[in-house]
C-alpha cells in the first residue's frame, strides 16, 4: 500500500480547517520566532537536518540551565563542531578546523570529539538517564 504524500499546501489547508472548524474555543500554544523559523523551515523546506540544528541551537541557548552534555566553554567548541560535523555532511576532519583546531591535529581531533559526544549520547537535555 503506497503511503500518500501531502505537499505545504495541503498542510496549510488541513490546519486552517482544523482550526476554523473548532468550536470549543481551544486554547492555542504561543510559538516564539525560532520556533515559528522551525516550523515554517519544516512545512515549506523539509530539509534532512533541520531538527539537528534546532536541537544544537537550543542547547546553545538554554546551557546554563542544566544541560549536561554542553554546559561550559569547552563543552560549546563541542556543539559547534557538532554543528559544523552536520553542515559538513558527517566531516569530522573539516568540522573540527571550522571551530579552530589546528590543520594538523584536526583528525585526531574531530575524533576525539566524535568519540565524546557519542559516550555522552545516553544523557538527556533534562539530566536524567
Amino acid at each position: 500500500m503506497k503511503e500518500e504524500l501531502f505537499d505545504s499546501k495541503d498542510i496549510i489547508d488541513w490546519m486552517y480547517k482544523l482550526v476554523h472548524k473548532d468550536k470549543t474555543k481551544t486554547t492555542y500554544p504561543k510559538f516564539n520566532e525560532s520556533e515559528v523559523s522551525l516550523l515554517a523551515g519544516i512545512i515549506f523546506q523539509k530539509p534532512n537536518d533541520i531538527i539537528l540544528f534546532h536541537i544544537a541551537d537550543y542547547m546553545a541557548e538554554h546551557y546554563q540551565m542544566g544541560v549536561p552534555v554542553f554546559a561550559n566553554t569547552a563543552s560549546m567548541r563541542r556543539l559547534q563542531f557538532f554543528k559544523s560535523y552536520i553542515v559538513n555532511n558527517g566531516n569530522a576532519t573539516k568540522a573540527a578546523i571550522e571551530v579552530g583546531y589546528s590543520p594538523k591535529s584536526a583528525k585526531q581531533q574531530g575524533h576525539r570529539t566524535l568519540r565524546w559526544i557519542q559516550s555522552n549520547q545516553e544523557k538527556s537535555i533534562s539530566g536524567f538517564k
